[in-house]
């Protein structure tokens, strides 16, 4: 049987509100990866802004944003079953159940043909 997940480390552990920053080295942001616990289940959401000239061109740049949102979300991932580790005593045994990501236009201009958006990435781990 697998061992009980301690859900208050976890939780102090992925909480980046009440005076934790989501950022490890408080510089200046690019992106965003938060996590919440949901259930039984852990979301990791990555997001940064994109900005594009045209849909050709925002499709151009999705491979380039899929494979840096995953590279955050993987590190992101052991830095947290580090950390887990050390305050738990124990292994944090997460299997990835599924991922999507979508983009949210932010910002349209009539004037010029630079368009704004937000890029996430959701990933949800079985716990």
């Amino acid at each position: 049987m697998a061992e009980a997940i301690d859900v208050n480390t976890l939780a102090n552990i992925v909480n980046s509100d009440w005076g934790n920053s989501s950022m490890a080295n408080g510089g200046k942001a690019i992106f965003s990866v938060k996590a919440k616990i949901v259930g039984g289940a852990l979301e990791i959401v990555y997001t940064t802004i994109a900005s594009f000239a045209s849909e050709q061109v925002l499709r151009g740049q999705m491979p380039q944003y899929d494979a840096e949102s995953l590279q955050a979300i993987d590190a992101y991932v052991k830095l947290m079953k580090g950390k887990y580790k050390e305050h738990a005593g124990s292994t944090l045994g997460c299997k990835q159940r599924n991922t999507f990501a979508n983009i949210e236009i932010i910002s349209t201009n009539p004037y010029t043909p630079v368009k704004r958006a937000y890029y996430r990435r959701h990933v949800i781990y079985d716990l």
